[in-house]
């Protein structure tokens, strides 16, 4: 299974699981598939920039290839530029389009997958790994999102 198929195996689960947790409308429903669809354009355009053979090339030579890194960066911040308004305007029409209860569901959510990508507040202050919950239990066996 490719890097693409992995990723939109991971969006469709992940879109599921939203619209249960979430217990989205069927036009709600429609607006997070925009959203995740506008998510995956931007993650393709930028990876197009980058990919193996051309990172590998800056490091080929004695030095590294600076100004050819610089041209990479470029292109995958233009390349944000040009997805980022489309991104943007998905995210609030799907927010927006939640009621009160469901955006809190929602940035409860949000705090909780920043914190299992460990970017949450107090990084790796007081929590083993990153997993313990505010409870004080372990949250490996989670399965809410």
């Amino acid at each position: 299974m490719g890097s693409d198929a992995h990723h939109a195996g991971r969006g469709e689960r992940l879109q599921a699981r939203a619209r249960a947790f979430l217990d989205l409308s069927d036009s709600q429903s429609e607006l997070l598939e925009r959203l995740v669809g506008q998510l995956a354009t931007a993650r393709r355009a930028v990876k197009a920039l980058a990919r193996g053979p051309e990172v590998a090339r800056l490091v080929e030579s004695e030095n590294f290839r600076r100004e050819e890194a610089q041209e990479l960066f470029d292109g995958q911040i233009e390349a944000l530029r040009a997805t980022g308004p489309a991104l943007v305007a998905a995210f609030g029409d799907f927010f927006d389009a939640l009621d009160f209860d469901q955006q809190q569901m929602l940035r409860f959510m949000l705090r909780r997958l920043r914190r299992r990508a460990g970017r949450g507040e107090g990084r790796g202050e007081g929590r083993a790994g990153g997993r313990e919950r505010h409870d004080g239990r372990d949250g490996t066996d989670d399965r809410s999102l």
